[in-house]
């Protein structure tokens, strides 16, 4: 309010003689103006979205007192403080309708709402409001207003994170052992300056739900953007659909969790071929010392069950560097092997000269094809021995000589190579008792003996062609003077 204003001072004497002086003045005036804050609050406050990325709000609250002539046109600044000064000291001008103004300095004051910015500053502030107004045409100037410092704390927007993304690099896929696979994932993230101890967590799950691998990446890696996510899992064996999930959480607010979607990969074992033993276990010569046999033994693993579908294993002998023989073992040998362990008896000339045996465990998509190898070893050569085998009786006949029996016998006996020349003799009996008149060709039966082979001679003796027959050889062998008998299969000629 302004106007004029006149004043005038009396002096009154007690003493008669002095007169009354007065004296008057006058000039313009302006009358003064003092803004109260009596309420100043903060009603409620909504956080914005991190992951929307909208402004937060604060409604406030306020109510005033004008004493004097504030005059009609008056404004509000709201000054925004950090709880660190250093950062932040923002003085907005509040724009108001003059409806909102009249309402602040009402008995029931004025509430209002009011963005705030996501800027990293605008976390945790307080609040305060000033008026000032205009006087003449020289600008604004502060009202005087008293307990304008009552500050109002709302505590600030707390942590809070945002997964944005979350892949795996599906051709990072591989296996690190043959215990072990390796996948590796990208992330990327958006947290609240509040959140002081990030911690992202990487799980992968079989199909049963179990955690077969895990990484952890720290928050001073999350925040400088300096880390590998690479989760080492336990190999299953088996063509398999893994899912891996990304956990992100402040270790310092419990409430702050966030869980990605699931990544569903599948991971396919390499096929991996292993010759656990293969070895000689025998060496037999055979009686003559032409052959031998050969026992091996075999012992068979392998990693990736689905990946490995064709394998196979073939054994050969080998004479120096020259292949002599090649044997493919077959599906249910293999299958032997493979379960625990296989034998298999070779059986090969002994002019072959075989130096060493080698296996090869094979299969297309192997990653490697497993061999194994070992050297034969011939054990030496015994004394003599013989053996007799098929001595048959195959047919009596009448000769043309009365009272005289032909006996066909047909004769397989082996020696080694160390007897020297035998002697042989032959027996007919014919019902428990032995013939005389045996009439025998020893260059033939000799040479039957001696030639390792199957063959047939005949025998002459005075019988009587009935009853049951068969006969009995004896090989001697001189120099060491074993002697070895065998009886004929029997021959029976009807009474």
């Amino acid at each position: 309010m302004t106007g004029e204003y006149n004043t005038c001072f009396t002096i009154h004497f007690n003493d008669e003689d002095y007169a009354d002086i007065t004296d008057c003045a006058s000039d313009d005036y302006e009358m003064g103006c003092k803004m109260e804050i009596i309420e100043n609050d903060v009603v409620s406050f909504t956080h914005g979205s991190l992951e929307a990325g909208s402004s937060s709000t604060a409604s406030l609250h306020i109510r005033a007192e004008a004493i004097g002539d504030c005059g009609s046109e008056f404004q509000y600044v709201l000054t925004l403080h950090s709880d660190d000064t250093d950062q932040m000291d923002v003085t907005t001008a509040v724009e108001l309708s003059e409806l909102d103004k009249a309402a602040i300095l009402s008995d029931s004051g004025l509430t209002f709402n009011y963005p705030v910015s996501r800027d990293d500053a605008y976390y945790a502030l307080f609040f305060s409001i000033e008026a000032v107004s205009p006087v003449r045409d020289d600008g604004w100037i502060k009202l005087y207003a008293e307990d304008m410092s009552d500050f109002v704390y709302y505590g600030g927007i707390p942590c809070a994170v945002v997964i944005d993304s979350f892949t795996l690099d599906i051709d990072t896929v591989a296996e690190v052992s043959l215990t072990s696979f390796k996948s590796e994932y990208e992330f990327a993230l958006q947290w609240e300056p509040n959140c002081e101890n990030l911690n992202a967590r990487i799980r992968v799950y079989n199909d049963d739900d179990e955690v077969i691998g895990e990484t952890n990446v720290g928050h001073d890696a999350i925040v400088a953007e300096n880390w590998e996510a690479v989760v080492n899992s336990v190999n299953y064996n088996k063509l398999e659909v893994y899912r891996a999930r990304l956990q992100v959480r402040d270790l310092d607010h419990e409430t702050v969790v966030q869980f990605s979607d699931y990544i569903n990969f599948e991971h396919w074992p390499l096929c991996h071929l292993y010759v656990d033993s293969f070895s000689q276990e025998s060496f037999d010569w055979s009686m003559d010392e032409a052959h031998f046999e050969l026992g091996v033994g075999v012992a068979l693993s392998h990693q990736g069950d689905q990946a490995c579908e064709q394998m196979a294993a073939d054994i050969h002998l080998y004479a120096g560097e020259s292949l002599v023989f090649t044997h493919e073992l077959s599906a249910s040998d293999l299958q032997a092997a493979i379960a625990g362990s296989f034998e298999f008896t070779i059986v090969e000339d002994s002019d072959a000269d075989v130096t060493h045996a080698v296996i090869e465990f094979t299969d297309p998509r192997s990653e490697n094809d497993a061999t194994s190898g070992f050297d034969v070893v011939y054990p030496s050569m015994g004394g003599c021995e013989i053996a007799i085998e098929n001595f048959c009786l195959v047919d009596v006949v009448e000769t043309d000589v009365a009272g005289e029996a032909q006996f066909d016998f047909s004769l397989v006996v082996r020696s080694t190579p160390a007897c020297h020349e035998l002697d042989v003799s032959l027996d007919i009996v014919q019902e428990g008792n032995y013939l005389g008149n045996v009439v025998i060709d020893s260059a033939d039966i000799v040479s039957a003996v001696e030639c390792n082979c199957e063959t047939t001679f005949q025998v002459t003796a005075s019988a009587a062609i009935a009853g049951e027959f068969y006969g009995q050889i004896d090989v001697r062998e001189p120099s060491t003077g074993k002697i070895y008998i065998s009886d004929s299969t029997p021959f029976a000629v009807p009474v």
